[in-house]
């Protein structure tokens, strides 16, 4: 159990992986406890599935005799399978499987190096809107040269109304980025407990991509190369 424990202290539990395709080479006839039972995995290469984010148990979803069939592997208390880097190593008593297995992880990371474009941007900014609203004038009254008093409305009128208010500017500015990657590969490792020789093995690959923005340039308003402050 020690050796596990040393082994778990270099796993990096940071990567999102739940599942990765592959493939499992049976290196001669393998038979696991699956799910509905023993079954028989042909010498040869098969596709696969590994599940690697379960606490309890490591899964492999492979297909065999034209069927696809689930061989669960137990994970003893407080061990995980690496899914970013290192490695574990159980025995078939532990797993509950005929064979002993070593769980490897190993993460590269690229980068695209930097790389610039042109994206929108706005600003909220403090500027007069101006609207015109309709202005009714309010009756005129006159008294005629036989003392009656006569009252016209004059037509409205517009006025021109402008009050400060925070409105949203448009622009472009040049932003500079690059991209990161991250390629896993997972190698799940069946080994006869008498000789430690490699009767079958699952590899598959997982990448991921993310777009890092190291600098934003200033944001200009559309076609007027005027600075938003």
């Amino acid at each position: 159990m020690k050796k596990i424990v040393l082994l778990l202290s270099v796993v990096l539990l940071t990567s999102c992986v739940e599942k990765v395709r592959g493939t499992f080479e049976a290196k001669r006839p393998l038979t696991l406890r699956g799910k509905d039972g023993s079954i028989t995995l042909t010498e040869g290469v098969h596709s696969a599935v590994l599940k690697v984010r379960q606490k309890k148990s490591a899964t492999i979803l492979v297909e065999a005799n034209g069927r696809k069939s689930k061989v669960k592997f137990n994970l003893p208390k407080g061990v995980r399978l690496p899914v970013n880097s290192g490695q574990v190593r159980l025995s078939s008593m532990e797993v509950g499987q005929p064979y002993d297995v070593n769980a490897a992880a190993n993460t590269t990371v690229s980068n695209s190096g930097p790389r610039t474009t042109t994206e929108s941007c706005s600003r909220s900014v403090m500027r007069p809107v101006c609207s015109y609203v309709t202005v009714t004038m309010p009756p005129v009254c006159h008294t005629d040269h036989y003392g009656r008093r006569i009252c016209h409305t004059p037509p409205p009128t517009s006025r021109r109304v402008c009050r400060n208010e925070w409105v949203n500017v448009y622009g472009q500015r040049q932003v500079t980025f690059e991209y990161r990657g991250e390629t896993t590969e997972f190698n799940f490792t069946l080994l006869d407990p008498s000789s430690q020789e490699v009767v079958g093995r699952f590899n598959g690959y997982d990448y991921d991509s993310d777009r890092i923005v190291t600098g934003y340039g200033p944001c200009y308003v559309y076609g007027t190369g005027v600075l938003i402050q």
